[in-house]
């Protein structure tokens, strides 16, 4: 027998992690966009971008998987996607303004990768910890199943945002 409230929980979750992953494929479109398109950037800071967003996310596990772990799981989600939507917000009204600088930019690509970095640890945790053990391995494929339909969603839908509301609205968008 399952637990209602455990199940409605698991629910938003669910909920949570196909909006929020649609987000950050969105975000891990947009940046190089506006890099490319704003800022002119070369082929070696393209690179760069990726390598930001990797080495970070990778660090960030190394330093913040305790600190997650000792922490309110659903806060640290919730925390971790707000702090990522003012972080799109910001890179959005930067490039809007016409004020955004690749070093930015830059510091902006790691920083999304910590923050997602974060909810996913967190959300990993506290399904572990939320769940049964017996309801685990369907909850994981649920999860897997989201996550794949809102990438693949993201990056069919991406190109198709960016050129009709513009990268910058559509980084903006993801933001809120």
């Amino acid at each position: 027998m399952t637990d209602p409230a455990a199940s409605r929980d698991f629910g938003r979750v669910l909920a949570a992690e196909g909006v929020s992953n649609f987000g950050s494929m969105l975000s891990r479109l947009a940046i190089p966009w506006i890099a490319a398109l704003s800022l002119a950037a070369t082929p070696w800071q393209m690179g760069w971008l990726l390598v930001a967003d990797v080495a970070a996310a990778a660090l960030g596990g190394l330093l913040l998987g305790g600190v997650v772990d000792r922490a309110g799981k659903r806060g640290v989600m919730v925390a971790a996607d707000l702090a990522r939507a003012a972080l799109l917000g910001a890179v959005a009204w930067a490039a809007w303004q016409g004020v955004l600088v690749f070093s930015a930019l830059l510091l902006a690509a790691a920083a999304a990768g910590v923050l997602t970095l974060v909810f996913e640890l967190a959300r990993s945790a506290w399904l572990a910890q939320r769940g049964s053990a017996e309801a685990l391995a369907a909850q994981n494929a649920k999860l897997s199943a989201v996550a794949s339909l809102s990438e693949t969603a993201a990056f069919a839908l991406g190109g198709w945002l960016f050129q009709w509301l513009g990268a910058v609205v559509a980084l903006a968008v993801d933001a809120l």
